[in-house]
Order: C-alpha cells, then sequence, then structure tokens
C-alpha cells in the first residue's frame, strides 16, 4: 500500500510540476505551494512571481537589483526558516533548490517566475501535526499562498495569508 502511495505522489507531483511548466499562473501577489507528506519525509515546491519575491520581474542588472536577488535566493534556501514544524517531530531541511528568473535561458519577456523544492526529514513523524509558512514575514509583497497537499491521510487546497498561515496536517 506504502508504494501505492508514493506512486500517486509521485504522479500528482509530476503532474504539478508539467503544469507548472506548460502553463503558469503568474500573479503578483500570490504564489503557489504543494506539499508532500510521505512517513518521515516532507516535500515542498513553491511557485511564484518574480515580483512577489524581489519587487521585480525583468533581469537584475543593478548592483541594488543583484542584491536583491541574491538575499532573495539566501531566504529561500534556508528552508528551516521559511517552515516551521512541531518541535517534538523534529523536522530538519535536508535538500533544497531555488531557481530564481532568468537563471535558466528564461528569455526577459517581463514575466519572470520563481521556484524553489525543499526536502524535510522528521523523526519522529507521528509528532508532526501542522506546518508554520513565513514565507510572507520575508516576502511582503506575497499576499496569498495557494497550497495544494496530499498525505497519507487526506488531500486538499487552502490558502494561507499572513494572519493565516498555518497548514493543519492532521486527519480529518
Amino acid at each position: 500500500m506504502k508504494n501505492q502511495y508514493m506512486h500517486a505522489v509521485a504522479l500528482i507531483l509530476t503532474l504539478a510540476g508539467k503544469q507548472a511548466i506548460a502553463a503558469p499562473a503568474h500573479q503578483h501577489g500570490v504564489a503557489e505551494l504543494d506539499v508532500a507528506w510521505d512517513g518521515a519525509k516532507i516535500e515542498l515546491t513553491l511557485f511564484g512571481a518574480g515580483d512577489n519575491f524581489v519587487g521585480f520581474e525583468h533581469r537584475a542588472k543593478t548592483a541594488a537589483d543583484q542584491a536583491a536577488t541574491q538575499a532573495a535566493v539566501d531566504t529561500l534556501r534556508a528552508g528551516s526558516k521559511i517552515f516551521t514544524f512541531d518541535a517534538a517531530a523534529s523536522c530538519t531541511p535536508v535538500q533544497q533548490s531555488v531557481t530564481p528568473p532568468l537563471s535558466d535561458g528564461q528569455d526577459d519577456n517581463g514575466h519572470a517566475n520563481w521556484s524553489a523544492n525543499w526536502t524535510f526529514q522528521c523523526q519522529a513523524p507521528a509528532e508532526l501535526q501542522q506546518m508554520r509558512v513565513r514565507l510572507f514575514e520575508h516576502f511582503p509583497a506575497l499576499r496569498k499562498l495557494q497550497v495544494q497537499f496530499i498525505t497519507a491521510d487526506r488531500q486538499g487546497l487552502q490558502d494561507l495569508t499572513p494572519q493565516a498561515f498555518e497548514l493543519s496536517l492532521l486527519p480529518e
């Protein structure tokens, strides 16, 4: 059964990734977060307009633009400052990647998107009840995060905001 669950998670993440590549939603102030929790591992994928993270969407040309881009990359790489879990679950980041816009050969068409991925490993996953998303503290232009999640017990959609930034991971 666990093997079937992992295949379902992989399929969902693959389809979500293909959809994001084929026709990315591009909204200022809004980003998307996919969350997949299986056993002791939590995988997160973030996608959003560059304006949400650095305040612009053109190629970083000036020193100020380059500094803003580097600061945003550094912040996103610090996954444990952005995503916090119940302390008793003892979740730590084990992998991350950040793709700022125009870093992978994209054309500078005025609509640059960022993506980032994180993997967390939890030592006591039975203690995991919720995830707090602190993106809003670091990126004030972000006003809403559309979360799609899947766990062993449920799946769903939830919008997070600066005032409501916790995602329950408990079964219903």
